[in-house]
């Protein structure tokens, strides 16, 4: 297998003491060093190879063999993905809904599906769950979260800002999903969010006043980042 060598890795090889007919400590290489990119690593000090013209390597023992991209990639860790949407009334309160499936409260929002974007899952989830087309605004909120419960993977949510409802009347709730929906001010809406989530509340809201994108943490008593 050939593999380019350039910059940086160049040195590296160099500082280990690779040379031309060389043995690496894990893997024969095979070095040939450009000779422009040669000679400023001769003038660093290390003259142990001659310059020729192209660069490359040839790594025949490897400690451990390369994956094919599909095993690798299935060897990568995961997490969920969820968005949600800020939306207030023309009083500055902030929307939740109550989801019939759950004990809580929550911002309007769901599940990322296979191959959609957040912010397209965001308005598509305001449009099934109220019946409302509104375009996604800026992000507000990211939240990772470890996994916990029954819950195997981390969760990441993306909450973006969806603007003002400035006629409530036009909400039209999931019923197969959601028992109610209410504008609540936003000490209120924190407090009727779970702990887990609560945080956004108020995160969202410093995003808004800032024009910049908080990050949560997973210890949300820790302070959030933008």
């Amino acid at each position: 297998m050939w593999w380019p060598l350039q910059g940086r890795e160049c040195r590296r090889h160099l500082h280990r003491g690779d040379y031309v007919g060389g043995h690496a400590r894990r893997a024969r290489v095979w070095l040939i060093c450009g000779e422009r990119r040669l000679r400023s690593v001769l003038e660093q000090g290390i003259g142990r190879i001659r310059p020729v013209s192209n660069v490359v390597v040839r790594m025949n023992e490897m400690s451990k063999p390369y994956l094919e991209p599909a095993d690798w990639y299935a060897s990568l860790p995961t997490a969920y993905l969820s968005a949600c949407m800020l939306l207030t009334d023309d009083d500055d309160r902030v929307l939740l809904v109550k989801p019939n499936y759950r004990p809580h409260w929550a911002i309007p929002g769901g599940v990322v599906e296979a191959g959609e974007a957040p912010h397209e899952c965001a308005m598509r989830e305001i449009l099934e769950e109220l019946g409302l087309d509104v375009q996604v605004g800026d992000l507000l909120v990211v939240d990772w979260s470890p996994p916990q419960g029954e819950r195997p993977r981390a969760m990441m949510n993306f909450l973006f800002g969806g603007g003002t409802i400035t006629d409530p009347s036009q909400i039209r709730l999931q019923a197969d999903e959601l028992d109610d929906a209410e504008f609540l001010s936003w000490e209120d809406a924190e407090h009727r969010l779970p702990r887990n989530t609560a945080a956004r509340i108020p995160a969202a809201r410093r995003a808004r006043e800032s024009g910049c994108t908080v990050y949560l943490p997973a210890d949300h008593t820790a302070s959030p980042i933008s």
